[in-house]
């Protein structure tokens, strides 16, 4: 249409981050607008010195089901957090890039590319943009209630952000490191058909077949 819609939380985006009417041709569905606490043009590759923040999308549907990393302990990541993921590379740092989540990252990232120049290319978000996400969708374990509105909500119903039927306790991955080395997760408790979020790391340095699911996003600017 020649004028598209205007954006807003909870619109559809396609790779270019533009709004679309139809979830058949987007990519991702957008859930704040204006930067997120902390966050600043500054802290993106200099590709978008001068523009300003529009808003963060998260991606449709998750990278397929929880993934492994894998059969070793992982140690040796050092303490990282920032305000946004695309600073950050857990998945391809060298101690990780060989795990099947991993290489499930590379697959999906190679497969599935943002463009234009108004983008960021996808990755994996930080603690506080998956706390934001998953807290709009779900009350905290504390009993904060969610923060999205029941249009948002309906736009993520438990077969989307859960992995099995049966929907079952599991971690979703942010690329944001801990002091002992781990990375920080949101983890879904269920309780029967209910769930709740909470902030918590994935043990990778002590126990073996640690197993998380990944939730692409990417940030919009203008």
């Amino acid at each position: 249409p020649d004028n598209p819609a205007e954006m807003k939380v909870g619109s559809y985006v396609n790779a270019e981050g533009k709004v679309v009417n139809l979830a058949s041709d987007a990519v991702a569905v957008v859930y704040a607008l204006g930067a997120l606490e902390g966050d600043n043009t500054d802290a993106y590759p200099a590709a978008f010195a001068g523009k300003t923040i529009k808003g963060y999308a998260v991606a449709l549907s998750n990278i397929g089901s929880r993934l492994s990393f894998g059969e070793a302990l992982i140690t040796g990541l050092e303490a990282a957090q920032a305000t946004n993921g695309s600073q950050m590379t857990l998945l391809t740092n060298d101690l990780v890039k060989d795990t099947p989540i991993a290489q499930a990252w590379a697959k999906w990232t190679e497969s599935n590319k943002t463009t234009g120049d108004n983008v960021t290319a996808w990755y994996v978000p930080t603690l506080n943009q998956l706390s934001y996400w998953l807290g709009m969708i779900a009350p905290s374990n504390t009993g904060a209630a969610a923060t999205g509105s029941d249009a948002f909500k309906a736009l993520f119903p438990a077969t989307n952000i859960f992995d099995r039927d049966a929907i079952s306790t599991v971690n979703y991955l942010s690329t944001t490191i801990n002091d002992q080395g781990n990375p920080s997760g949101v983890r879904l408790n269920v309780d029967g058909d209910d769930y709740n979020w909470q902030a918590a790391g994935i043990a990778i340095t002590t126990k073996t077949n640690q197993s998380a699911i990944v939730r692409p996003m990417f940030t919009i600017f203008e």
